[in-house]
């Protein structure tokens, strides 16, 4: 099997930018040389410090990630392949900033959602395989299908192929770049998601088996309950895909490597480490399952910060934001801090939520509007000086806190992934300095 990280060193490096592919035709043939260097570069330009330009920062604690590397680690083989989810912005975390700890903590591949997120992560600097879970190639038709073809192939980029018209264009694309494509194929065992059933890929197998252009790479599938109290389902779903690998093993010439686990399976599921496995949230900091099956030092990476910019004295019974949601009882300090629903911040926070100001923790008042958030300060004031200015924590990178991630999370009855997924564009995202 070919060396594809060695496949690609012919490129250059561009700055990263969001890319459609339907604009691959005016930019192909990225030069990646940089590598690891340009990954450091990267990291060294992205670093908070007290004269960063913005009013909103998500601060990302790289050591808190290199932390939460090393923990999962602890739980697979020293043989096992570790490969890092990095879909939706690195989960939001941001991925120019993540990636160079990836690196440096020697994780095998990365995985991502979409062509434009390979494509990124190319731009970057990172060398390593790049796994394409979705199977985007397949809405495209036509020459636009090809060029994203050839785009995936010649970049070395692990393509989860599910259907024949697929495997076709692929087979083409490795043809014409002159490259092995290295394609993944995925079981769907149970999750009814993305993946197909074991004669669908069985006859993908068989044609492959006439095509000396394209290699299996990787076989795997996904749990759909591995953070479930035993784990029963998620078993199930283990035992019918080792048993379709298993079946393989005697008609390949050479067995793919076989993954299943995310964060919850490595924890929970020994047996699912297999060849591989692919932490996503975990990495960054945050639990998959109930509080009392906890058993994992996880360090959350984020934390969020602002300023308040107004500070107004009104008296008792003013009216607070939109729809009058909330009146004072008394007369009130409120600050108004630049954040909003368009930046991340769950409008179902309203009149609810809690940002820390002065190591104190100050009410949401009012409606989360898009730009601005209202809060309390009447009692924070009588004991701190707060004026324009003055910080305010939105995330707590403290689990414990009112205003955490996984406080939020059960708040708003949701899980830490839609927290964290949702923070815009706007939010800034820096590396802590240590």
């Amino acid at each position: 099997m070919p060396d594809t990280d060695r496949t690609i060193q012919d490129r250059t490096i561009k700055p990263a930018s969001p890319v459609h592919p339907h604009s691959m035709g005016l930019r192909r043939g990225l030069p990646i040389t940089a590598g690891v260097s340009q990954l450091a570069q990267t990291a060294r330009d992205r670093v908070a410090s007290p004269q960063t330009f913005g009013h909103l920062i998500a601060e990302i604690d790289l050591s808190a990630i290199r932390w939460n590397i090393d923990v999962l680690r602890s739980f697979i083989p020293p043989e096992c392949r570790f490969c890092v989810a990095v879909k939706a912005n690195a989960y939001g975390h941001g991925l120019e900033v993540v990636l160079p700890t990836l690196a440096d903590a020697k994780v095998d591949m990365i995985a991502v959602a979409t062509v434009t997120e390979a494509r990124q992560a190319r731009e970057l600097g990172w060398l390593r395989p790049i796994l394409l879970m979705g199977t985007e190639l397949s809405i495209y038709h036509g020459s636009l299908k090809r060029e994203v073809a050839e785009w995936l192939v010649r970049n070395g980029i692990r393509i989860t192929l599910l259907s024949p018209d697929d495997l076709q264009v692929v087979s083409d694309a490795a043809r014409a770049v002159e490259m092995p494509a290295m394609i993944h194929l995925k079981l769907d065992s149970g999750l009814s998601r993305m993946g197909v059933d074991e004669t669908s890929l069985l006859n993908l197998i068989d044609s492959l088996e006439q095509d000396g252009c394209v290699v299996i790479d990787g076989i795997y599938t996904h749990f759909a309950s591995a953070d479930d109290r035993g784990c029963a389902f998620a078993m199930q779903q283990l035992r019918r895909f080792t048993q379709f690998a298993d079946s393989l093993r005697s008609r390949l010439p050479m067995m793919p490597t076989v993954h299943a686990a995310n964060s919850a399976a490595i924890v929970n599921m020994s047996g699912s480490h297999l060849d591989m496995v692919r932490p996503g949230i975990g990495v960054y900091g945050y639990q998959t399952t109930p509080m009392d099956q906890q058993r994992i030092d996880l360090r959350a990476s984020m934390r969020v910060v602002s300023s308040i910019m107004l500070v107004k004295r009104v008296s008792e019974g003013s009216d607070v934001g939109y729809g009058r949601s909330f009146r004072t009882k008394r007369e009130s300090v409120l600050g108004v801090i630049p954040i909003g629903y368009a930046d991340g911040l769950d409008r179902r926070l309203s009149n609810k939520g809690f940002v820390t100001v002065c190591g104190e923790l100050a009410p949401i008042v009012g409606k989360i509007s898009m730009d601005q958030t209202i809060v309390d300060l009447t009692d924070i004031t009588a004991r701190h000086n707060v004026q324009a200015g003055s910080q305010a924590v939105i995330i707590d990178n403290n689990p414990k806190a009112p205003n955490s991630v996984e406080a939020m999370a059960r708040q708003l009855d949701t899980i830490p992934y839609e927290i964290v997924t949702s923070i815009s564009p706007r939010v800034t995202r820096l590396a802590k300095k240590p």
